[in-house]
């Protein structure tokens, strides 16, 4: 597969198009031979997954165009050497599938030496010769070839009509990702920023799908000719992602409010951290609720992160804990418990008390209350359940023994008590809604 011209930016262009081509297979190697960057991809073992040959090609083409916006030669064959002559630019049908009524070595045979990029003064030689394809050059004898014109084209004819197949090195992915857009002039609005940041992210949302891989944090870089400065803006999604719209979102949020040094000529996207994505199991015939509930709320997370801070939100989990007050930590956002924790037995209310406020409450012989002393709910109290008898903490210093009751003011309140079982002192930790 051949690009049809060698452009500025063509090693980054070859190299995107070589990304775009691994999720059809891991054999890819940068082509040897051509003069023009190309790219040799084998596809024997795994074409049965995309229906064929002949299926999987034109998606490959299609893929390719995606990949860098222009259509590239391309040939099918055997072995490579002859995959790299057929998509030549100079073949005389580089851009047509095999025939299956030609025989191989006969389309080979037809092909102009032009595909063998031959030096002039060889090209000359062979043309005083009376010699014009691959057919006549395969007729001569190896050795009279090479004495005349010398050994790369007797290797060359070996290497196309598969009698020499020389072993490739591979091409690996990318594991960094880092790529950048300019323009001209410089502008201090955000929409041509949006603009290139959302091509970006496109590219960088097939990078991560072909390796089912969700960002955890990415650094959009900015940069300013006219101070010769940058500016650097963390892009940092709830929960890893690859969803292009997703991190455009959370990158609008961010430059919103930002002041810009100067205007801006060129952004750049690094990843700074990814990780493996786990694909969630929809339902079939239905709406997946929960599902859709669960992204809605992670957008918004992530806008309220971006306006407010990451360091100002956080998500309330369960601690293995018996004591009421260390029971719960603030994660961060969107994150989940990473142990189970068992409920505890009684009840506990939403609103919790910071530190536990002293009560001065009366209890009768068996220690369970029976009146408050002071304040606006002075009176007797009903016992709604208790007690129930935490001990907990020796571990860290801070132990307790407490009874808990849940208690009726005389209002209608409805309070979350306690007595210290080592002072006897009364103590409200919280209030029930």
């Amino acid at each position: 597969m051949e690009p049809p011209s060698t452009p500025e930016g063509t090693g980054e262009k070859l190299q995107r198009r070589a990304e775009a081509l691994f999720r059809f297979s891991p054999d890819l190697a940068v082509d040897p031979w051509a003069r023009h960057p190309a790219l040799l991809l084998e596809v024997r073992r795994t074409a049965v997954h995309f229906q064929g040959l002949a299926a999987m090609r034109k998606e490959i083409l299609e893929v390719c165009r995606e990949a860098d916006g222009s259509a590239p030669l391309s040939a099918l064959a055997p072995y490579p050497a002859a995959a790299s002559v057929l998509s030549h630019p100079r073949s005389a049908t580089p851009t047509k599938p095999p025939s299956g009524d030609v025989p191989l070595p006969q389309r080979l045979r037809a092909l102009p030496l032009e595909v063998l990029d031959p030096t002039p003064t060889v090209a000359n030689d062979l043309h005083l010769l009376g010699l014009s394809t691959l057919g006549d050059l395969e007729a001569l004898p190896s050795r009279d070839l090479a004495r005349r014109s010398g050994e790369e084209l007797t290797e060359a004819l070996d290497r196309i009509f598969g009698r020499h197949r020389p072993p490739l090195p591979r091409l690996h992915p990318r594991v960094a990702f880092r790529e950048s857009l300019s323009w001209w002039p410089p502008r201090t609005d955000i929409a041509p920023l949006l603009f290139a940041a959302k091509r970006l992210f496109d590219r960088a949302e097939k990078a991560l799908r072909r390796r089912g891989e969700g960002l955890v944090e990415a650094e959009v870089i900015l940069f300013m000719p006219e101070t010769k400065t940058t500016q650097s803006l963390l892009v940092r999604p709830t929960r890893p992602t690859a969803s292009a719209d997703h991190l455009l979102r959370i990158l609008q949020h961010r430059l919103e409010p930002l002041e810009l040094a100067g205007p801006v000529d060129r952004l750049e996207l690094r990843f700074r951290r990814r990780e493996r994505l786990r694909p969630a199991q929809g339902l079939l015939f239905e709406e997946d609720i929960e599902r859709a509930w669960s992204e809605e709320t992670m957008l918004l997370l992530d806008h309220l992160s971006a306006r407010l801070g990451a360091e100002n939100l956080g998500t309330p989990q369960l601690v293995a804990d018996h004591r009421p007050e260390c029971a719960w930590s603030l994660g961060p956002p969107g994150a989940t418990s990473p142990d189970p924790v068992t409920a505890p037995t009684g009840r506990r209310p939403l609103s919790l008390h910071a530190k536990p406020l002293p009560l001065d409450l009366e209890s009768d012989d068996a220690g369970h209350p029976r009146r408050i002393l002071r304040g606006e709910e002075r009176g007797p109290v009903s016992v709604l359940g208790g007690p129930e008898v935490i001990e907990s903490g020796w571990w860290d210093g801070r132990d307790v023994r407490r009874g808990y009751f849940e208690i009726a003011t005389g209002s209608g309140a409805r309070w979350w008590i306690f007595r210290d079982l080592r002072s006897g002192f009364w103590f409200r930790h919280g209030v029930f809604d």
